[in-house]
């Protein structure tokens, strides 16, 4: 029977991986003539110079037992002109098992079958390699997906799984855009034709799970040697909501701290403003040089300078501004014409204290306050019924 070496094939079963060990073989059902590749005796393990091997040869030394009925099943569908899908079985050569997959078509004009041909690729080593890279996927703690370069998943973990809520087939049913709003996806969008091999890039976006809810993941992306991608998926709920409360309570110790500021600052006017005056009297009364008339003619003269006093301290609008800056200059945008009492009872409605506060702090009456009150809001042209402790706090 004549016997033809066919060239060494490529691997056309598994094209991204090269562990696969392929060979190429045919049958001429006509002149009953077979052919091998230099793959095919390496599969086999046999000499090139060997005799090619009939499929009887095969089925009896070398197809699995388990495998028998199978592969005989396979061969009865080529040669009946049928062709079947891509078959897998096993084989023992030289007391090691070995997995074949095999893909086969028939040269047929009706039911003449005049040749079979076909490539055998040994998936031993790439099963061990797929099992072992499974193993390590599937005990991950991120979700991992891989998907081709128009994003049509190939494969995915059990974390992508519980990420998703979807099962596994229905994911594998789906493209990696499918998982995003139309809103992530314009504001955040996939780089499928423009990633570079090797590249990694690191996008956070939310993925809207099977239920409809969305989870916030970070997606670290890349692309394989082979043009697929490879997606690791993070949920990051927990770590986002760890740094919003971390950030509430920076905020909430600077709210706090800027609170009591300005109560400190508030303290230390009122207690100036008392003090001023209160200390001024004491010493009036407590001079026992000038007789009682004196001393009432004195008291009623430092009354009369706190209650008429037009300037306003500069120690107080110091502190004031520490506390609200800029207050007096956008104060002066209403009116050009407030005075400085003017001001300094501004200052004191910002700070939302009452008349009778004011009044203690001035050293005057209540009636004398209403009146400044009265004056400042004609001088700011404030409508009637317009509150005026209100306009101060949007100043």
């Amino acid at each position: 029977m004549l016997k033809t070496t066919l060239p060494q094939t490529e691997d056309h079963a598994e094209p991204h991986n090269c562990l696969l060990k392929t060979g190429h073989g045919e049958i001429n059902m006509k002149k009953q003539e077979r052919k091998w590749s230099k793959g095919m005796f390496a599969i086999f393990e046999l000499p090139e110079s060997s005799p090619i091997l009939t499929l009887d040869e095969i089925m009896a030394k070398y197809i699995h037992h388990q495998d028998k009925l199978l592969f005989s099943t396979y061969m009865e569908q080529l040669k009946n002109g049928k062709i079947p899908p891509q078959f897998r079985f096993r084989i023992i050569v030289n007391n090691k098992m070995k997995f074949i997959v095999s893909s086969a078509c028939n040269d047929a004009i009706g039911k003449n079958i005049y040749s079979i041909s076909g490539y055998l690729s040994d998936m031993t080593e790439w099963l061990a390699l797929e099992n072992k890279h499974k193993i390590i996927t599937e005990q991950a703690a991120e979700a991992i997906i891989t998907a081709n370069a128009q994003g049509a998943i190939i494969d995915t973990n059990k974390k992508g799984v519980l990420l998703t809520g979807y099962s596994y087939q229905e994911i594998l049913k789906k493209n990696v855009l499918s998982f995003f709003s139309e809103k992530v996806l314009r504001e955040k969008p996939f780089s499928f034709g423009t990633l570079k091999e090797g590249q990694i890039i690191k996008v956070e976006r939310d993925l809207t799970r099977k239920d409809g809810s969305t989870i916030p993941i970070e997606m670290t992306s890349t692309k394989l040697s082979d043009g697929r991608f490879l997606s690791i998926a993070r949920d990051i709920s927990y770590r986002l909501k760890q740094e919003a409360a971390k950030k509430a309570k920076i905020q909430k110790i600077k709210d706090d701290l800027d609170k009591a500021n300005r109560m400190l600052v508030v303290q230390t006017l009122e207690n100036y403003a008392k003090g001023g005056v209160f200390s001024e009297l004491k010493k009036t009364i407590k001079n026992d040089a000038v007789s009682d008339n004196l001393k009432l003619a004195k008291i009623n003269q430092i009354v009369n300078q706190n209650i008429n006093k037009e300037k306003t301290s500069p120690f107080f609008r110091l502190l004031f501004e520490e506390v609200h800056p800029g207050f007096f200059c956008r104060l002066d945008k209403y009116s050009g014409e407030l005075t400085p009492g003017d001001k300094r009872l501004a200052a004191c409605l910002r700070m939302n204290m009452t008349s009778k506060e004011i009044s203690i702090i001035a050293g005057t009456s209540l009636v004398a306050v209403n009146k400044s009150r009265n004056r400042l809001r004609k001088r700011l042209n404030l409508q009637n019924g317009e509150n005026l402790i209100k306009f101060m706090q949007k100043i």
